[in-house]
């Protein structure tokens, strides 16, 4: 019976009933700045998603995305194998052609490799995909979430025929990925009468959704490390499963919190893109810092335009208890301040987005972390130097005496 209940519940994670689906061409967005959205997203982006199921993955069936240039910092799409949920291609503003009779608009085609389609835009997926996502991203809109222009719009292209495009099929509760490496091992805990490496089912009281349960196991072992140096590390663990971005790379930092001690981060700006002209000269087109927690929500972002610089090229970030005193604080030090607003476990992510060729402090100089080997080799710091963010944990009565910025 036990058997029956489990197998149950693994095909309902996995299988969602197509009236479910939103009812709509693009789902609704997803904004960095809620709470709802997993996978540490950025609080200055926003995502539009589009997910299909390829019952046949002979045939060469695609879509075609039609829209105008918003008005952004950035933007971008990337096309996810939703079994993995990691990305495999993505296609850039700058490397989007315009159409020919309007600068203003573009057109996009979605399809499998080996498909015969010939555009100006075209964005291969690998034939064997069953499901498949397509994300478009846009960075620092202005105005609004949609950047002053309306959402392209997305039509099947079937057989050499073109038609309006059915409602997206949601996001899979949990990947085929995920219940190999997570569920499965979890559940044959349960059958065994093991408890060793289950999955938590609660966070500070909360009972989590499966989808949160995958998120934290996800990223659990991130906290083996930091644990008990004074300088606290970033480290560039792998991101797949997680829906990344291609032209963003990331560096995350660890914290386990003692009691309530703040946080003191330090690292060497890029020079950032300011306007359009600058995107192929600057550093990176965006960096940023943001705070998330151990089930991958982001509860708060500071962009690169809201950073203060210190003379030194540095920046210098304490992150603490929200009050009169730690702001006071921050402000007398002349550096910036971010509230700690997750529970005792942080992930901080830095991040770099298209780092310019030819740049050698970026984020995406940083080896991708390898558990089989020594961890201190790995720390970003030891690739990029002062650029990678290091950190140091400081006890609250030391903060308030604090009358200088500390060595890092």
């Amino acid at each position: 019976m036990l058997k029956t209940i489990i197998f149950l519940f693994i095909t309902s994670l996995t299988f969602t009933h197509p009236a479910l689906a939103q009812q709509s061409t693009w789902e609704a967005p997803y904004v960095g700045s809620s709470k709802d959205v997993l996978y540490l997203p950025d609080a200055n982006a926003v995502y539009w998603r589009y997910g299909w199921k390829r019952e046949d993955t002979a045939n060469q069936d695609g879509y075609i995305i039609q829209g105008q240039f918003p008005q952004a910092r950035y933007f971008s799409f990337n096309v996810y194998d939703d079994n993995t949920k990691s990305s495999v291609g993505s296609v850039t503003d700058y490397a989007i052609k315009p159409d020919a009779n309007d600068a203003t608009r573009y057109t996009l085609h979605i399809v499998p490799k080996g498909s015969p389609v010939k555009g100006a835009n075209v964005l291969y997926f690998p034939k064997e995909l069953s499901g498949v996502s397509i994300i478009l991203r846009h960075y620092l809109a202005q105005d609004t979430i949609f950047g002053n222009k309306p959402l392209p719009e997305i039509s099947k292209l079937s057989a050499g025929s073109v038609s309006p495009a059915p409602a997206s099929l949601p996001v899979p509760k949990v990947s085929k990925e995920d219940i190999k490496k997570y569920v499965l091992p979890w559940v044959q805990g349960i059958l065994s009468g093991r408890t060793e490496g289950a999955l938590e089912l609660q966070t500070a009281g909360e009972r989590l959704t499966i989808e949160q349960l995958i998120c934290k196991q996800v990223v659990a072992n991130a906290f083996h490390y930091n644990r008990n140096d004074s300088v606290l590390h970033a480290y560039n663990f792998d991101t797949g499963g997680t829906y990344p971005n291609l032209d963003n790379h990331y560096l995350t930092m660890p914290v386990t919190r003692n009691k309530d001690d703040a946080l003191l981060i330090k690292f060497k700006a890029p020079v950032y893109a300011q306007s359009a002209a600058s995107n192929t000269s600057a550093d990176v087109r965006y960096f940023s810092v943001s705070q998330g927690d151990d089930i991958t929500r982001n509860y708060a972002t500071l962009a690169d335009k809201d950073l203060q610089v210190q003379p030194d090229g540095f920046v210098y970030l304490l992150i603490a208890n929200d009050n009169a005193n730690t702001r006071a604080k921050a402000q007398a030090l002349g550096i910036n301040f971010m509230p700690w607003l997750v529970g005792d476990k942080m992930l901080l992510v830095y991040r770099n987005m298209m780092p310019r060729a030819g740049y050698t402090k970026g984020v995406n100089a940083v080896p991708k972390f390898d558990k089989t080997k020594n961890e201190a080799l790995q720390r970003g710091e030891k690739f990029i130097g002062e650029y990678a963010p290091v950190g140091k944990a400081i006890a609250a009565d030391a903060l308030m005496s604090m009358e200088k910025i500390p060595k890092l």
